[in-house]
Order: C-alpha cells, then sequence, then structure tokens
C-alpha cells in the first residue's frame, strides 16, 4: 500500500482525471479509469465511493466488451459491500462476479470469487462452506497456474484443519503450500507458512520439525516484525526447544518472546513467557548447559 499522503495524491489526481472524462462523456477511456478510481478508494478505506466507482465502471467495462474486468470490478463492489457490513449482499455479488468470470473463461477470477466467499462463510462461522469454496478456488488456480494465490489457498484451508484440531491434515496443507511460497520469492508468506507449519508439528507432538520450521520463520520476523508475530514464532520455538531438551536455547528464545510481547503490551502473554522460563529452570535443575 502507498503512504497515506502519496496515496491521497494519486486519489485527487485520479479523481481529476475521471471527472475530466466525465465532462467530455469520452467513454473510450472511462471504465478504465473507474476502476482504477475504484480501487484508490478502497486503498484509503473509503468503500462507499469505491462501491460507487466500481457501480459506474460495470455497465461501461461490459459496453466495451471488457468481460473480466467487468467482473472485477463486481468483485471490487463485493468486497466494498462487505467493508460496509453487508456479508449476504456481497455474496450475491460473488456470484455475480462467477457468472461472468465464467462467460470470459477466466479461470483466475473465478477461483477469487471463491475464495473470497470461503472468506466470508469462514467469518460467518459456516467453516464447512468456507472450506468447499477454498477447495474450489484451488483448483480454479491450479488451472490457471496461479501459484502465489495456490499458495495462499493451501494456508487458508490449513487454518481451517488447525481450527478443527485437525494438525495432522493442516501440517500437510502448510508443507504443500511453502515450496511454492518459496518459488514465488514472497519471503513474508514464507515466513509466515513456515510458522504455521511449525505450529502444526509442534501441536502434533513433532517437535523435530516444528523445530526447523520455526527456526526459518523467525529471522524473518525479527527482522520485519510485527513483534507479536516475532514473539509468537519465538514463543513456539521455545516450547519445541524445552521438548527436545534443548534447555538454555528454549530460554533464549522463550525471553525474546517475552521482551517482543511486552513491547506490544500483551501483559498475559508476558506472564505466560515468565512460567515459562520459571518451568524451564525447575526442568534444568543442577543439570549444566543443554544442547
Amino acid at each position: 500500500m502507498s503512504p497515506p499522503d502519496t496515496l491521497q495524491t494519486q486519489l485527487e489526481e485520479q479523481l481529476s482525471r475521471v471527472a475530466r472524462l466525465r465532462f467530455r462523456q469520452d467513454e473510450t477511456f472511462l471504465p478504465e479509469q473507474l476502476l482504477a478510481l475504484a480501487q484508490l478508494h478502497g486503498l484509503a478505506e473509503q468503500h462507499t465511493e469505491a462501491k460507487k466507482a466500481y457501480a459506474e465502471a460495470q455497465p461501461l467495462l461490459r459496453k466495451r466488451g471488457l468481460i473480466s474486468e467487468q467482473a472485477e470490478a463486481i468483485l471490487g463492489e463485493a468486497v466494498a459491500t462487505l467493508h460496509e457490513g453487508d456479508a449476504k449482499e456481497a455474496l450475491l455479488l460473488l456470484n455475480d462476479a462467477l457468472v461472468i468470470y465464467r462467460e470470459a473463461k477466466d479461470v483466475v477470477g473465478e477461483g477469487g470469487c471463491h475464495a473470497a466467499a470461503a472468506e466470508i462463510c469462514r467469518g460467518l462461522g459456516d467453516d464447512e462452506a468456507a472450506r468447499d469454496g477454498f477447495l474450489a478456488a484451488l483448483e480454479h488456480f491450479r488451472k490457471g497456474h496461479a501459484h502465489g494465490r495456490e499458495a495462499r489457498v493451501l494456508m487458508d484451508l490449513g487454518d481451517l484443519e488447525m481450527a478443527a484440531a485437525r494438525y495432522a491434515e493442516a501440517r500437510a496443507y502448510f508443507e504443500e503450500a511453502l515450496p511454492i511460497a518459496e518459488e514465488h520469492l514472497d519471503a513474508a508468506q514464507v515466513a509466515q507458512c513456515a510458522l504455521l507449519l511449525g505450529e502444526a508439528a509442534g501441536l502434533e507432538g513433532d517437535h523435530v520439525r516444528a523445530r526447523a520450521a520455526l527456526e526459518r520463520a523467525l529471522p524473518h520476523y525479527a527482522q520485519h516484525g510485527p513483534a507479536p508475530l516475532h514473539a509468537r514464532a519465538a514463543w513456539d520455538l521455545g516450547l519445541s526447544l524445552y521438548y527436545l531438551g534443548a534447555l538454555d536455547a528454549a530460554e533464549a528464545s522463550l525471553r525474546i518472546a517475552q521482551t517482543r510481547y511486552h513491547e506490544a503490551g500483551h501483559v498475559d502473554e508476558v506472564t505466560r513467557c515468565e512460567q515459562a522460563i520459571a518451568q524451564v529452570h525447575k526442568k534444568r535443575g543442577g543439570a549444566g548447559p543443554s544442547a
């Protein structure tokens, strides 16, 4: 996302551009410019204005024969509608977009609609519908070779399995997603996937696998943050090190988690870290440094 001042400048320039095209009644470039305007409104979290611009663009895009772009505008309107708090209307709009993407034979666009609908269903508490939507999205992204989005959906499916305490299934999804994220050089996605993989493996009791994944995630969050995710990765790694008997390394990792949670103002988590460090001391007893 652009910095706020840059975004505001871009928005003002785009508003002027659209105003000139409207004044001239020039429909040659107006639909694409409206689409760009709507996207900028969305980035600025001006969702009502974004919705209006998307709605204005749709018939013009259709008239120009830009079918995928029309579906994109409806999808954008659905997202804006969701931000306004109307999930049911957003789902109806997503279905309209899906039909048009199908007409345009745009399989990646169809996948995006399925993924967006799945997110809404999950927010509404319908995890089964969400799972079906993510699986449909995964199928379409694979057909369209949209590998970056494929990795994201695999992680979403893993999240659903984690919520259902199906840790082996979750781990399998994260393991499938990780090399795809690596292939596309998305460092943030790699770190997130490694963190989730480590958590799933740890909950399975496979702390060797958990340690390897978490040690991969931790440097990214140490460098880029945010503090709560750095703390979370350090906490999870500390636990796996503890169960593997690497008590000195466990304490060091837990102290990182304690510091970062303190910086983030997460008082309960700081206390939890203190208790875990005390448990490391108790387990160590009079023993020397651990491996």
